[in-house]
C-alpha cells in the first residue's frame, strides 16, 4: 500500500500535468509573419502577387503553426484585388473576399498536425492601378494563431513584417505629356468683329 506522502505526491504530480495542459507554457523566440509582394515597384496596369508567410522557427522549444487568423489590407486606389490561392497546403482554411474590392481580405487556416519552419500560407494577386509614385502598405495583422498539440499561444511573440508597393514613376510619360513650346496665335475669323 503507499502510504499518506506517496498518495499526496502522486495526486499533486497529477494536478501539475492537468493544469500543464490546460495552461501550457507560454512560447518563447520569435514568430515572424510577413506580406511579400513579388515587385514592390510595378508599373501601372502590372500583376503583382502577394505571399503571406509565417515562420515559426525562431520559437523556442519549435513549435508547429496550429491555427491562424489574419487580415491584409491595401489601398484599393492603388491595388485591384484579382484572386487568391485559397489557404496553402498543409492547412485548411477559409478567405473572405466579401470586402476585397474596399482593400481589404480575412483569412484563417488550421492543420492539426502543423507546420514547421516558413510555410507560405497565403498568396494574393492584384492589378496596379495606381498612377505614377502611388503607394500602399500591405498592412498584415492577426487575431490568433497557436501552435499544433500544445495550443500555446503565439500572439505574444508575434513580430509582422508590413510589405508596401511603390508604384514606379516613368520619367518619359510626363514628359510626353509637356507642350515643348507656346505661343499666341491671330484668331481669324473673329466672330465679333465686321472686319
Amino acid at each position: 500500500m503507499q502510504s499518506i506522502k506517496q498518495k499526496l505526491a502522486t495526486t499533486m504530480m497529477l494536478i501539475v500535468v492537468a493544469v500543464w495542459r490546460i495552461f501550457p507554457a507560454p512560447a518563447q523566440g520569435t514568430v515572424v509573419a510577413e506580406a511579400v509582394p513579388s515587385n514592390a515597384t510595378p508599373s501601372f496596369g502590372a500583376t503583382i502577387t502577394v505571399d503571406i508567410n509565417i515562420d515559426v522557427s525562431g520559437t523556442n522549444p519549435a513549435q508547429l503553426l496550429g491555427s491562424f487568423t489574419g487580415t491584409l489590407q491595401w489601398n484599393p486606389e492603388v491595388l485591384r484585388y484579382v484572386s487568391h490561392s485559397n489557404i496553402k497546403a498543409p492547412f485548411t482554411g477559409v478567405v473572405n473576399t466579401n470586402v476585397a474590392l474596399s482593400g481589404r481580405l480575412t483569412f484563417n487556416g488550421a492543420n492539426i498536425n502543423g507546420a514547421a519552419g516558413k510555410p507560405n500560407v497565403l498568396t494574393v494577386t492584384y492589378t496596379v492601378v495606381g498612377g505614377n509614385g502611388a503607394t500602399t502598405a500591405l498592412d498584415l495583422s492577426f487575431t490568433d494563431m497557436l501552435a499544433a498539440a500544445t495550443f500555446v499561444n503565439l500572439m505574444p511573440i508575434l513580430t509582422i513584417r508590413d510589405g508596401s508597393i511603390r508604384t514606379a514613376v516613368r520619367e518619359g510619360n510626363h514628359a510626353a505629356a509637356l507642350p515643348k513650346d507656346f505661343a499666341l496665335g491671330q484668331n481669324f475669323p473673329n466672330p465679333f468683329s465686321s472686319s
